[in-house]
């Protein structure tokens, strides 16, 4: 995979991650093949896409959970959840604790408040 081509595929999920990303829509935008994309992206990061998808992910989830608590606004989780795609609060969860080690709740000081 190029790097204009990974660029683009990054993109596109940047783009996008807030709803349901499929490889399908992926291969669509950058013109490849399904297979080539998901083979060619683990050559080229040492990932795969659904990885990439689920760190690009908890990425925004922290940033907004971080805004949140900036704005001293409570974060409300579950709307961090939709807004990052995850296909609900406790996917997020999961995703969290898998890469971060922790809850959302934790990380974002607010455990013990629901």
């Amino acid at each position: 995979m190029t790097p204009a081509r990974l660029r683009s595929v990054l993109g596109y999920i940047e783009d996008n991650l807030h709803r349901d990303i499929r490889l399908a829509e992926i291969a669509g935008a950058t013109g490849l093949s399904e297979a080539y994309v998901a083979r060619s992206f683990k050559a080229a990061t040492g990932i795969t896409l659904h990885a990439a998808l689920l760190e690009r992910r908890v990425a925004r989830a922290r940033r907004l959970i971080c805004d949140a608590k900036r704005a001293r606004a409570p974060a409300n989780l579950a709307d961090i959840a939709q807004a990052t795609g995850f296909s609900s609060h406790a996917h997020m969860t999961t995703a969290f604790r898998r890469a971060l080690g922790t809850t959302p709740s934790a990380w974002a000081g607010i455990e013990g408040r629901y």
